[in-house]
């Protein structure tokens, strides 16, 4: 098992055979957005999961809410991948670590494999927190058992 902690705040455990990337692997994804947080891999089952945290002024945290934030997310998420035939699913309220949450996934072509992706995202005070995990449409059954274990494991310290 593979623990990080994100922000001093938030724990995830992720199950064996996740771990850490090697810098020359991180420098070859794309990232929307580079700021704090977590990479980790799973080669053998090819599942990547990111998580990251940003936090927002005290204004900004009383007037946005997690869905408005959700929205807006999957629809830079959509644009950016719009060049991989990305087919984005619904926006979806949840609960993580007794937070409210939403989760949207979507489906897109990389180098002529099927993959889907899953991104969570909470809001806890000030702090905007961020789960997104990639993996091939053929184990899309079994990574998703795979990501409940993980949101199953967060909680706030």
């Amino acid at each position: 098992m593979k623990q990080i902690l994100l922000n001093n705040k938030l724990s995830l455990t992720y199950p064996d055979g996740f771990d850490t990337p090697s810098l020359e692997e991180i420098e070859k994804l794309q990232f929307l957005n580079k700021g704090p947080g977590e990479i980790l891999s799973d080669p053998e089952r090819h599942l990547l999961a990111t998580a990251a945290y940003r936090t927002i002024s005290g204004l900004q945290a009383m007037l946005l809410n997690i869905n408005d934030i959700g929205k807006k997310d999957a629809k830079l998420i959509a644009d950016a991948m719009a060049k991989y035939s990305c087919r984005m699913g619904e926006v979806q309220s949840t609960t993580v670590a007794g937070e409210k949450a939403i989760s949207y996934s979507y489906h897109y072509t990389a180098e002529n494999v099927e993959m889907f992706g899953e991104s969570i995202e909470m809001k806890n005070g000030k702090d905007i927190y961020y789960l997104h995990f990639y993996g091939r449409t053929e184990n899309e059954e079994k990574v998703r058992r795979l990501i409940e274990e993980v949101i199953t494991s967060a909680a706030f310290r």
